[in-house]
């Protein structure tokens, strides 16, 4: 997990998004309901992916990451406009994320702390902030 701000900031840039005041979160997708009741914990092996979610002023970006822990040439861009709502649950050591859109919900969970990535701390509490605003 070698995936530092700059990268992320670089790839935003590439994407042609504006970069300006940024707070990248390692996020994993959890699984779907519907593979949950076909497969059981099974959908694990599905569902859960590693995501970076960045919240700008301007929209949420999430960025593919893969197995080996790089960031691919895969990623969403919900603006400002496109998010219905955002449901926020608090834990102990990690926060659920339900972001709404026209297409569908998205579920993912942030850890307040992540081994090997220095920014996660710091930015988990501001990501968590900043995703408020688009509820």
């Amino acid at each position: 997990m070698g995936i530092t701000e700059q990268n992320i900031k670089d790839y935003m840039e590439k994407a042609g998004q504006q970069t300006g005041k940024h707070t990248p979160v390692w996020a994993v997708r959890m699984p779907s309901i519907i593979n949950m009741a076909l497969f059981g914990p099974v959908s694990v092996l599905f569902d859960m992916r590693y995501h970076i979610l960045n919240v700008t002023d301007d929209g949420i970006m999430l960025i593919g990451v893969d197995a080996a822990g790089r960031l691919t040439p895969m990623h969403m861009w919900f603006s400002k406009e496109n998010i219905q709502g955002i449901q926020i649950k608090k834990g102990m050591i990690s926060y659920d994320i339900e972001l709404k859109t026209a297409g569908g919900t998205l579920k993912y969970r942030i850890n307040k702390i992540m081994i090997g990535s220095g920014f996660q701390k710091n930015n988990a509490d501001t990501a968590l902030r900043l995703l408020e605003q688009f509820q």
